[in-house]
């Protein structure tokens, strides 16, 4: 993986595959810039959000290892909440409204 970071910006694309013509949603790691495609090899930290902050906080998303802001000695994101990426869409999906017509 080559170090190219996406300048904190949280990277999640849909991407055409070229072999299939069908619609896919890629992650990209926010400290190199490279696809994650293991969920359990990869991670989503925030920062802490309460009651106070009703923006709420934007994910980031990280491989796990060396892209990992606490192996890397980030004093500012060791402590920050993270969860494995795997769990990402299940989380995700408690937080999206069926489209109108498809309620059972």
């Amino acid at each position: 993986m080559g170090r190219r970071s996406t300048g904190g910006e949280t990277v999640i694309r849909v991407e055409c595959d070229p072999a299939t013509t069908e619609a896919r949603v890629i992650v990209r790691c926010d400290h190199c810039g490279e696809q994650i495609t293991n969920g359990g090899m990869g991670l989503y930290t925030w920062d802490e959000v309460d009651a106070k902050s009703p923006a709420g906080a934007v994910a980031k998303f990280f491989h796990k290892g060396t892209c990992d802001p606490q192996r890397r000695g980030r004093p500012d994101e060791e402590c920050a909440p993270w969860e494995e990426l795997a769990r990402f869409p299940t989380y995700l999906s408690r937080n999206i409204d069926p489209v109108a017509g498809d309620e059972e």
